[in-house]
């Protein structure tokens, strides 16, 4: 057995780094999630964390924090106006009767045919 998954990780040089790699990293969680500290432990600091974060998040002045980023973005990028709108319309419009003006019928490709 031990030949089959020495064979195999020479065909694969770097699985065994990864391996390696992946199951330190499970140790370090697993350690970290059981491994005790007095009363505390990693995850449960972490979930303690978590939980007064979430219910103490400050939610006062956000819609007043919108409406400042909303008003910088108009600032910013102002809509158009009526006129270039209508300008814009106008290009749009004059480049799409040149392009129906200049197309040209298509054809199938030679190699799409029917040869005689």
């Amino acid at each position: 057995m031990l030949k089959y998954v020495k064979a195999y990780l020479e065909y694969f040089p770097y699985l065994s780094t990864f391996a390696t790699c992946f199951l330190g990293g499970a140790a370090v969680e697993f350690t970290m999630i059981n491994w005790t500290a007095g009363q505390t432990n990693f995850y449960s600091t972490y979930r303690q964390n978590q939980v007064v974060h979430n219910f103490f998040k400050p939610l006062e002045g956000l819609e007043e924090s919108i409406e400042k980023e909303y008003q910088a973005l108009r600032e910013k990028f102002p809509p158009p106006t009526i006129e270039e709108r209508v300008a814009r319309f106008d290009e749009m419009h004059k480049k799409l009767e040149e392009y129906e003006q200049n197309k040209k019928p298509w054809k199938l490709p030679e190699w799409l045919t029917w040869k005689k």
